[in-house]
């Protein structure tokens, strides 16, 4: 059975975002394995990194005399990113930069060479980052965070509506 049925545009792009974290490996290429997407009581989540996805803002674009045809939404979603030191006594501060990298290198390639998310969605969708604010996270109790702000621009032809 297809997810993706009737569904929202808004709703296939999530979904499609999580399909593709799932799939962000160490064994695909990433830096870790995020196995852990969507969970707001970070006391819950048994696995780091963990991503929580959020949609911040959508902007439609029927007004356009060039979507007469289409329909175009760019939206900006936040990924709140987090991870954590697993020894106070031995990572050092040193050891949160590295993480935070690490977790950057890995949003930059979901959202950079990650092809496949305009097929999971079944429309074209284009997708770029920029990085927002960065947490410290030097404490095993206090997670690290990354705020990384990701744009969609997702275009369908009106007849497939």
């Amino acid at each position: 059975m297809d997810l993706m049925v009737n569904k929202s545009h808004l709703e296939r792009i999530e979904l499609a975002i999580i399909q593709a974290i799932n799939t962000m490996t160490v064994a695909n290429g990433y830096n870790y394995d995020w196995e852990s997407v969507n969970q707001e009581d970070l006391n819950k989540v048994s696995s780091f990194p963990h991503i929580n996805i959020y949609l911040d803002d959508e902007e439609d674009f029927d007004e356009d005399a060039y979507c007469k045809t289409q329909f175009r939404a760019t939206d900006t979603w936040r990924f709140e990113c987090f991870n954590k030191i697993e020894d106070e006594e031995s990572d050092s501060m040193w050891t949160s930069y590295y993480y935070q990298e690490s977790m950057i290198a890995d949003i930059k390639k979901l959202t950079g060479d990650n092809k496949n998310l305009g097929l999971l969605v079944g429309n074209f969708i284009y997708v770029s980052s920029e990085f927002e604010d960065y947490g410290q996270g030097e404490d095993i109790f206090i997670p690290l965070k990354l705020i990384v702000k990701v744009k969609t621009d997702y275009i369908e032809n009106r007849n497939a509506i």
